[in-house]
């Protein structure tokens, strides 16, 4: 397979927005204080952040996104790009196995919506109910680096439209 370098700035991954809902375990708690040590104690299982400290067997913490020391500007988004990588679905996705996740995106907004919907519909369809509503936000991350490229393979094995053929496929 052909590799390709790519250098590109605000490629487009479409998340679930949750602006409007509080920190779940802010109701169990007074003040700030005390809401900051019920977020350690969460932390503790955070497969984000102990992957972020160098705890997921699957990931070197140098290959997420970090800032380089405390008095940098933070840059939002970190914490979901860090966390496409170490929470997984079980048995993987196409490109990756279920050890360790992958940051899907595009160039182009609408093959971002296609590719949730694709993935919605499915789950959905799991449960048998397609009545469901859901609001998105556009996060744009810079992709740069050495690929595996496909754009040659139209046929490639792991492009095949059932996940229970592609899936393995793309994962070997």
């Amino acid at each position: 397979m052909k590799q390709t370098e790519i250098s590109d700035r605000g490629l487009v991954r479409l998340l679930p927005a949750t602006y409007h809902k509080p920190p779940s375990l802010r109701g169990l708690v007074d003040t700030d204080d005390e809401m900051g040590i019920l977020a350690e104690i969460e932390g503790l299982t955070s497969g984000r952040l102990l992957a972020e400290r160098g705890r997921n067997p699957h990931l070197d913490p140098r290959e997420l996104a970090w800032q380089r020391r405390s008095r940098d500007l933070r840059i939002y988004g970190d914490s979901h790009v860090n966390a496409a990588f170490t929470y997984t679905r079980a048995g993987g996705n196409r490109f990756n196995t279920e050890d360790r996740g992958a940051w899907y995106c595009a160039w182009e907004v609408m093959v971002s919506v296609s590719e949730v919907a694709w993935h919605r519909t499915r789950e959905l369809g799991f449960t048998g109910s397609f009545h469901d509503s859901a609001r998105y936000v556009e996060l744009l991350a810079d992709f740069i680096g050495v690929f595996d490229d496909m754009t040659d393979e139209p046929g490639h094995p792991a492009l095949h439209p059932d996940p229970a053929v592609g899936y393995p496929e793309g994962q070997s």
